[in-house]
């Protein structure tokens, strides 16, 4: 699992909560907020 504010690296992250897709494309770009429900954890799908 991995919550907002992590550097979790490059690809697609699902929110826990609404399912809602969120793509990194660096590898340096940090996991933010859900922005459909304001979750901030994510598993990686």
């Amino acid at each position: 699992m991995y919550i907002s504010g992590d550097h979790s690296g490059k690809g697609r992250y699902l929110c826990t909560k609404c399912s809602k897709a969120l793509y990194l494309e660096d590898s340096f770009d940090i996991l933010p907020l859900c922005p459909e429900c304001g979750n901030q954890q994510f598993l990686v799908g």
